[in-house]
């Protein structure tokens, strides 16, 4: 179980199909659910784009939010979810970084500017080390448009609300269930149904992680778990994946399971939230509050 102490937190993911919000409590230190919420928004009101705008109709956007979240609950900080579809994942190798922040940044969006659709001023990025391949140094690099990111945490601000913590949803899932990956492995994320997000973890360290938006067929799935091992097969050889953790739509998991048995030989764990809580959720649909729940367990 996931323990925390202080006040409670809360999160809420938004998708192209609608809000959902959580409140956390603890129970004798352990994390319950002591509130939940899910809104639908009318088709097109939200479409997660990378460069271009996302929310179509700001005051129905505001109207849906303010039906999702409890009066009462509308003020303070909240961690905030994002579609996967916002954020672009890149590997780097450099001879060197510097060691101030906010150069090596620059050095990052210096290399990656003609991969990007907008310009270096209007990304923002984070970057992590993951280690080093032979005399190089190995970089996690991700960058989402300012003014994107911005259309939703002002949202939020305009009804009361202080997110912060911004993260995508594959990334608030890992979280939620990072005390149950063991050793090296693959994390596979499918909660949300509209994209996956793909983590391949070193003795529970993240190393790589890509998104990609699944535009529907859930039988690509196989083929970017196959796209990221080749791949990696060349870079670490001695990274040796032994278990892959499946989060998804619990309608999902046998035929999802089925398909991934003719790409991967390993043992395949179900991740299940049941695991992680006290309480419950509406037993449909429930994965899809993993991002929430995962944002929400950050604060």
């Amino acid at each position: 179980m996931i323990k925390f102490t202080g006040v409670k937190p809360r999160g809420i993911a938004i998708s192209e199909d609608g809000l959902r919000w959580v409140e956390l409590d603890s129970a004798d230190g352990d994390a319950a659910i002591s509130g939940s919420a899910f809104e639908p928004v009318p088709a097109g009101t939200v479409e997660p784009n990378f460069a271009k705008e996302n929310i179509k109709d700001r005051e129905l956007f505001k109207k849906c939010l303010l039906k999702a979240i409890p009066e009462g609950k509308r003020r303070g900080d909240i961690a905030l979810s994002l579609p996967d579809q916002l954020v672009r994942i890149v590997i780097l190798d450099f001879d060197e970084l510097p060691q101030i922040r906010k150069e090596a940044e620059k050095l990052i969006l210096w290399r990656i500017k003609k991969m990007l659709p907008i310009s270096t001023e209007e990304a923002h990025i984070d970057y992590c080390i993951t280690g080093e391949n032979g005399d190089k140094i190995q970089v996690l690099a991700a960058v989402a448009a300012k003014k994107v990111i911005r259309e939703y945490e002002d949202s939020l601000r305009e009804i009361g609300l202080r997110p912060i913590l911004v993260d995508i949803a594959s990334l608030n899932t890992l979280s939620l269930f990072l005390d149950e990956i063991e050793g090296d492995s693959i994390f596979v994320d499918i909660s949300g149904g509209e994209a996956v997000g793909i983590a391949l973890m070193a003795d529970r360290e993240l190393i790589f992680f890509r998104s990609k938006d699944l535009q529907g067929d859930i039988e690509r799935v196989g083929q970017e778990i196959v796209s990221t091992l080749t791949y990696h097969k060349t870079r670490m050889p001695d990274l040796h994946i032994k278990r892959l953790y499946l989060a998804c739509r619990q309608s999902d998991y046998e035929a999802i399971e089925n398909g991934l048995k003719n790409v991967f030989e390993g043992e395949i764990c179900r991740l299940s939230l049941t695991d992680q809580l006290k309480d419950g959720l509406p037993s449909d649909k429930k994965s899809a509050f993993s991002p929430a729940i995962g944002g929400a367990m950050r604060l």
